[in-house]
């Protein structure tokens, strides 16, 4: 098992949270399925399940020339977000 820290941006805000899974692609689940939409600035209910879908149909893209940092970029509305994904050791 492995530590992944996330690194969210949105709006205002920037949210960090870390899960310990077996590979990113869970890790990617467990972090969203974590996140609660009245914990994030400007996140409703309905931009929450655009985001899940988004996330669902695309995978992190690791960062050139960095070892276990990932990094994915979404538009969720007419909002851009940013999610940095670390990955340590338990």
């Amino acid at each position: 098992m492995k530590k992944y820290t996330f690194i969210f941006e949105y709006k205002k805000g920037t949210y960090v949270k870390q899960v310990v899974s077996s590979d990113i692609q869970n890790a990617k689940i467990e972090w969203f399925n974590s996140l609660k939409a009245d914990e994030v600035f400007g996140m409703t209910d309905d931009l929450r399940n655009i985001f899940r879908k988004q996330l669902d149909n695309d995978s992190p893209t690791l960062i050139d020339g960095m070892d276990n940092v990932w990094c994915m970029f979404f538009k969720i509305g007419r909002d851009r977000c940013l999610i940095n994904i670390v990955e340590s050791s338990v």
